[in-house]
């Protein structure tokens, strides 16, 4: 924050620790004023709305080292901040991108601090004092900026208006007003003290209480608070990370006042295209209301149930499709949208049919579910997490795509015994290039014989896991999450001895890099945790916990797992529901099994703080169970 140069830089906020001081709060912008170059905030892009993430106010520690800068920093550049040291970083409320570099912020881990640039022709109006300490409480308030936090004002350049000079008197005034304000809406005022400065040491010291901390410049001449500084800034004009900062280092005034900004809890995604994980939560049961008419369809609010906020991009959930006395096929798509070419899961006469599916959601907070039969047919909803909205561009993070079609067999050719057919997924349906792995719905049908199909990279060894098995005549659907080959391909395995057909539709993809931050996504190479064929079936009514952490490369540090869990071997009906170890089984289910069927569905299962999952048979009859992991969600713990 050179005085000289430039307003007092854009900044985005550090991994801090220390005191937590609970509150936030929330307002909307105020409009521009018509002879203000600067504006408050860029309107958010269509489709890309803001995110306000979950903050509190935090005290940083003193010592730790942050930035300021005049220009508009990237998530990377944040990242990149961050990995060197850097820890606390100030933004400029009235910088017109600001609102989305603290979501960047927020996103890294790393906290806030914001303060309003100056701006000399308002010096010599003291009603624009009132007016700008308006603005930077709403700027504050637009992003959920936590009230007991400080709120700078850049003080500098401030002996004339461009027109006249400005008098220590005037200027005491317009600061007093402007700390009044910001004073009101719960905020702490502080200030930045730089030249050419028109207030002394003394005026700093007596004359404006209402400011009750200060920000020291790295000028040695401009005047010096008395009280101490809470932040201080020893360099100006350095490079790092690609881009020219300030340096500043938080302290401790004479007062015992440390600096206090937005931190923002571990574990909480923020960044689009981020996973939270819910509490499984039944969202909907028609075997209590009514069966879904024939092509009739039923939609559901997600948004504001189970913790669901109002932005986010898609739902993740368990569909059953029962009860149903012929053949057809269930699509889930976002509300007021026109549904999709697509499937998430086939039926038949009397079949119990379960398939995970991950559901963009209408911009009214509801997904909807087609029934795709001349039959009436209930459906159960539970909800296992949801994505956050916004263009993802975080490693991990996940993007949402139209539901389509990639491949169907029946247009040309069934797939040989023991053979592999590969699809091209980059650069189709929206997919970019950088992707570690892509989400789609497989169907195996039309086979005459029992067997399994695996998903896995194009160019890569298959893995010793399967991602659904089928049997003579039937239509068996399930989600896969499978990794991307460095040709941009998918391959599909036939481990049968008979031809069969093989429908994908994608669903969406997550970005390539390696997952830092909480909710991003790591692959891992398929891998078979849990086969109690080897050992002994799980009794009825019984629970087998399975270790996830440390195998197959998952880390210590996840909140969930995915993986493909296949029920077989049971000689009655009944249903699985996968959960964290340690915790209560919640009232939802992941797969149901018939006697004799082999049921294979892909499950987002939270981890216990032992770092295993629990998987529970609900009913009378002993049955086998296979687990085949596909990859993790990053906690921040």
């Amino acid at each position: 924050m050179n005085s000289a140069r430039r307003l007092l830089g854009l900044a985005l906020a550090a991994a801090l620790t220390g005191f937590i001081i609970p509150g936030t709060a929330n307002a909307s912008m105020p409009p521009e004023n018509p002879v203000q170059p600067l504006s408050v905030s860029a309107p958010a892009e269509p489709g890309d709305p803001v995110v306000n993430p979950v903050s509190v106010a935090t005290a940083i520690v003193p010592g730790a080292q942050g930035f300021d800068s005049a220009n508009v920093d990237s998530a990377s550049q944040l990242t990149c901040l961050k990995n060197s040291g850097i820890t606390f970083d100030a933004m400029n409320v009235l910088d017109p991108d600001f609102i989305a570099e603290y979501r960047d912020a927020a996103t890294a881990g790393m906290n806030v601090i914001l303060f309003q640039g100056y701006y000399p022709p308002h010096w010599s109006i003291f009603t624009k004092a009132t007016e700008r300490a308006n603005r930077m409480v709403a700027g504050a308030q637009s992003v959920g900026y936590p009230v007991g936090a400080q709120l700078f004002l850049d003080l500098e350049d401030n002996q004339s208006d461009g027109t006249r000079s400005i008098t220590r008197d005037e200027m005491v005034a317009w600061v007093q007003e402007w700390a009044r304000v910001v004073t009101a809406a719960g905020y702490v005022p502080g200030m930045y003290v730089g030249l050419p400065q028109v207030l002394t040491a003394s005026d700093l010291g007596t004359r404006i209480p209402g400011i009750k901390v200060f920000w020291r410049s790295a000028s040695t001449y401009a005047p010096q608070a008395p009280q101490g500084f809470v932040v201080q800034q020893p360099q100006i004009d350095i490079t790092k990370c690609g881009i020219t900062i300030d340096t500043n280092v938080a302290g401790i005034d004479n007062n015992g006042n440390m600096l206090v900004g937005a931190g923002f809890p571990a574990g909480q995604p923020v960044g689009a295209g981020l996973f939270h994980v819910t509490t499984p939560t039944r969202l909907l049961d028609t075997r209590d209301t009514a069966k879904v008419t024939p092509f009739g369809t039923v939609s559901i609010k997600v948004t504001g149930v189970a913790g669901v906020p109002t932005n986010v991009k898609a739902v993740v959930l368990n569909i059953t499709a029962l009860n149903a006395n012929g053949t057809g096929f269930v699509t889930a798509h976002a509300s007021l949208a026109s549904r999709p070419l697509a499937s998430n899961l086939n039926f038949s006469p009397g079949s119990i049919t379960p398939n995970l599916a991950t559901v963009p959601v209408g911009t009214d907070g509801k997904i909807s579910l087609y029934n795709g039969s001349e039959v009436p047919l209930d459906l159960i909803a539970d909800i296992q997490g949801y994505y956050l909205d916004g263009t993802p561009t975080l490693p991990g993070a996940f993007g949402t795509t139209t539901p389509t079609r990639l491949l169907d067999t029946r247009d040309t050719a069934k797939v040989t015994p023991f053979g592999t057919v590969s699809i091209k997924v980059t650069g189709v349906a929206g997919v970019p290039t950088n992707v570690k792995a892509v989400v789609l719905n497989i169907t195996a049908l039309n086979a005459n014989g029992t067997g399994f199909v695996t998903a896995h990279a194009s160019l890569a060894s298959r893995p010793l896991a399967s991602n659904l098995n089928f049997s003579p005549g039937s239509i068996t659907p399930n989600l896969a999450t499978v990794p991307v080959g460095t040709d941009g391909k998918i391959s599909l395995y036939n481990g049968s001895e008979v031809p069969l057909d093989l429908i994908a539709d994608i669903q969406g993809y997550y970005l390539d890099g390696t997952p830092t931050l909480p909710g991003a996504f790591g692959t891992t190479t398929p891998t078979r945790l849990l086969d109690t064929r080897d050992t002994a079936k799980v009794t009825p009514f019984g629970t087998v916990s399975i270790k996830v952490t440390g195998v197959a490369g998952v880390p210590t540090n996840v909140k969930a797992v995915v993986l493909n869990i296949t029920a077989l071997n049971a000689n009655g009906t009944g249903f699985v529901t996968a959960h964290a170890s340690l915790a209560s089984r919640p009232l939802a289910s992941n797969l149901n099994f018939s006697p004799g069927s082999i049921t294979p569905n892909l499950a987002t299962v939270p981890v216990g703080t032992d770092g295993k999952i629990s998987l529970y048979n609900g009913s009378e009859v002993p049955l086998d169970l296979i687990a085949d992991i596909q990859g993790y969600y990053l906690d921040g713990q």
